[in-house]
């Protein structure tokens, strides 16, 4: 699902974080009618990188989301391309290796 969790939701407050997905599009029902979609642009057999992310529309600077961000539901969209961006998702790192 491209959705990791490298600790077990045993922080506080758990955060999501974000791979390279090997589809074009997810959907998710995550209870009490809530919904996520993951979806992907530019997705293909050479398109292995994420190039840039945004969640409900705005743009995502870190590879990473909080959990219970997430788990409101709403629309994750991955641009992916044939060579790694080394500048997306370095912003800040995230909290579990802070």
């Amino acid at each position: 699902m491209s959705l990791f969790d490298v600790k077990g939701f045993t922080d506080l407050r758990p955060i999501i974080e974000l791979g390279s997905p090997i589809f074009v599009k997810a959907t998710i029902k995550l209870g009490d009618g809530k919904i996520l979609i993951i979806e992907t642009e530019n997705n293909g057999r050479d398109n292995l990188y994420i190039q840039s992310a945004e969640f409900n529309g705005t743009p995502l600077d870190n590879c990473w989301l909080y959990r219970d961000e997430l788990i409101k539901g709403g629309k994750l969209t991955f641009v992916m391309g044939s060579q790694p961006n080394t500048n997306w998702g370095t912003k800040t790192p995230p909290p579990s290796a802070q």
